[in-house]
């Protein structure tokens, strides 16, 4: 088994982008790379104040491989000394993207005014599915 180092990225020169619905190049530019594993790309988008309030970070997968792939990990988002972790799976199609709350990739980890500092992932499993999810 091989060793899986976490990953984890700081957060604090992250800006806030004002960006047009026409904008998709500058939308693009706006996500981070956080990972790629077994060919499904992660990267994340983290918002100053996701719901008004609190700070937030979206994830984004995409499956760039020729068949269908079942993921596992764990999201870590770090604030100070103190981190919350949460589990994660799911399966994704050939070629296809999963974004967003619906695809419970959305986290508002911390709700008592502590800022997130950093965001990784722990225990990453990617392996092929052996049908397509329905």
């Amino acid at each position: 088994m091989a060793l899986r180092i976490p990953v984890l990225f700081p957060l604090v020169c992250l800006i806030t982008l004002s960006l047009s619905a026409q904008d998709t190049s500058q939308m693009e530019r706006a996500w981070r790379p956080l990972l790629l594993h077994e060919g499904v790309e992660f990267k994340f988008l983290f918002y100053p104040m996701a719901n008004a309030q609190y700070n937030g970070v979206v994830l984004r997968l995409h499956n760039q491989n020729g068949y269908p792939v079942r993921y596992r990990f764990n999201i870590v988002f770090q604030s100070g000394d103190e981190e919350k972790v949460e589990p994660v799976e799911g399966m994704l199609e050939a070629g296809e993207r999963r974004t967003g709350d619906q695809d419970g990739l959305f986290w508002i980890p911390f709700t008592d005014g502590r800022m997130i500092s950093q965001v990784g992932l722990r225990s990453y499993n990617v392996e092929q599915a052996d049908h397509p999810a329905n």
